[in-house]
C-alpha cells in the first residue's frame, strides 16, 4: 500500500484490514526526515510507537549514498485483533512530493 505526501504535509495515515490472523508484520519506507511512527489497533488505541523495542528502525541517512528518511519494520505482532488498523506517521513539513510505501504481512490462524 502507499500514500502520497505533498509539500507542507505533517502527517499521514495508512489504514489496512486484518482478519483471522495470528500475527501481523510490516515494512514501511518513509522517505521523510524526522518521522515518528504509531500503530493503532481497530479501537484507535496505540499498540506500538517509534520507541518500541519490537520495532526495527533503519535510518537511510546512514547508508551510502545517504538517502532521506527511514525504514520501520515489525517482524511479528502476535494475535492482532480483527478490524481496521492504522499506521500513523508524523513528520516536519515536507518540502517536496514523495510517497510512503508499506508492505503488510499477516499469518493466518488457519
Amino acid at each position: 500500500m502507499s500514500a502520497n505526501v505533498v509539500p507542507g504535509m505533517r502527517s499521514v495515515d495508512l489504514t489496512f484490514s486484518v482478519a483471522d490472523a495470528d500475527a501481523l508484520g510490516f515494512a514501511l519506507i518513509v522517505p521523510v526526515q524526522g518521522a515518528t511512527f504509531t500503530l493503532l489497533d481497530p479501537g484507535g488505541n496505540p499498540v506500538l510507537d517509534s520507541n518500541d523495542a519490537r520495532l526495527s528502525f533503519d535510518s537511510s541517512s546512514e547508508r551510502f549514498p545517504p538517502l532521506p528518511g527511514s525504514v520501520f519494520q515489525l517482524s511479528a505482532l502476535a494475535a492482532p485483533a480483527d478490524g481496521n488498523w492504522t499506521i500513523r506517521l508524523a513528520f516536519p513539513p515536507v518540502p517536496a512530493k514523495t510517497v510512503v510505501l508499506a508492505t503488510i504481512f499477516t499469518r493466518s490462524r488457519y
